[in-house]
């Protein structure tokens, strides 16, 4: 424990004994730990870097108000990026998905599709006098077209070591850039961002805790359902998901007054799958190709199997799929 971590801890515990147990990271720059101490434990979260006001507080303070089951914040030293946080234990919803039989998918995740309805509408409310981040950032063409070229470096050129004919890689861009604006032009909630499986922390009693908020922004309301049930963590059977979207279709049409159309709420959806799960594919290189994180590969075939169903119901993305299929044949 190091000099500045326990000045923070002996600050906040009251000269309580403790003893810190590191945590598994996550593909981010943050580090955890538990606190043991009496008679509870907490959640010690270091920082990348210093904040002074960074965007995990604000965005938990939207969603605590809203209602939504985040960590409370016990405290927070921003010169020394540290913060103590609610435990909400080890047992993710991919964990206790694991193995189970479709009534139990159902009760996981009609509460997982509750918890992000609750996200995605009821913080709008508050909107007008927030300063939050999560309300003025959103998935506009830039930020999608962002993750678009971040899936070209390291998806196709640096894993698949792709080379473009000539205009080739312009073509993809316009194609791409295209998906993405027709996405931008849709109505938005707020998004969680990263709404799946390993962000999803299973409580006693059915409930559940929702973690790594702190990238919420605007953005279509297939974006996070599209996270929770084309999720590269879990094999949720095809029929279970299916009653699960039109679950979430029934919950969506009582919030916005009936007014979408579900054909083209279907159509968007698909298109979601796409970008997301390209958007995935770019992450999962990355870590495998820059950071030397090679566990996440594991989850590619089932990542670029979205994306393969998807252009399968989307026979007017066939120029994009050609595009795509030439450098990475699994999606062909």
């Amino acid at each position: 424990m190091d000099l500045a971590v326990r000045d923070f801890l002996a600050g906040r515990l009251n000269g309580e004994e403790c003893r810190l147990e590191k945590l598994a990271g996550d593909a981010s720059t943050r580090m955890y730990f538990r606190v043991h101490c009496v008679p509870k434990t907490l959640i010690l979260m270091r920082m990348g870097e210093p904040d002074p006001a960074p965007a995990f507080v604000s965005v938990q303070q939207v969603l605590a108000r809203a209602g939504v089951p985040v960590p409370a914040i016990h405290a927070f030293d921003p010169a020394a990026g540290l913060m103590l946080l609610e435990d909400f234990g080890d047992r993710t919803l991919e964990q206790a998905a694991r193995g189970a039989d479709e009534k139990t998918w159902i009760a996981l995740y009609s509460e997982a599709l509750r918890v992000m309805a609750d996200i995605q509408f009821r913080p709008l409310k508050q909107r007008a006098s927030s300063s939050c981040p999560c309300f003025s950032l959103a998935f506009d063409v830039e930020k999608l077209m962002f993750e678009m070229d971040f899936f070209i470096a390291h998806t196709l050129e640096n894993w698949k070591r792709a080379e473009f004919a000539p205009g080739e890689k312009q073509a993809l861009r316009a194609e791409l850039e295209a998906l993405c604006r027709e996405l931008a032009a849709e109505p938005r909630v707020l998004c969680h961002r990263d709404y799946h499986s390993r962000n999803l922390m299973a409580l006693p009693g059915g409930a559940l805790g929702v973690i790594d908020f702190q990238d919420a922004r605007m953005g279509p309301a297939q974006y996070d359902l599209v996270s929770l049930l084309h999720d590269s963590y879990v094999d949720m059977p095809a029929p279970v998901r299916e009653k699960l979207y039109g679950m979430y279709l029934e919950r969506h049409e009582r919030e916005t007054g009936g007014g979408a159309d579900p054909a083209r709420f279907r159509e968007v959806y698909l298109l979601m799958i796409l970008q997301r799960n390209l958007k995935a594919a770019g992450s999962f290189a990355y870590l495998d190709c820059v950071k030397n994180m090679g566990r996440y590969l594991a989850r590619m075939p089932q990542c670029l199997g979205h994306v393969r169903d998807a252009f399968e119901q989307l026979a007017r993305m066939g120029t994009l799929r050609g595009l795509l299929a030439k450098h990475l044949p699994e999606i062909g």
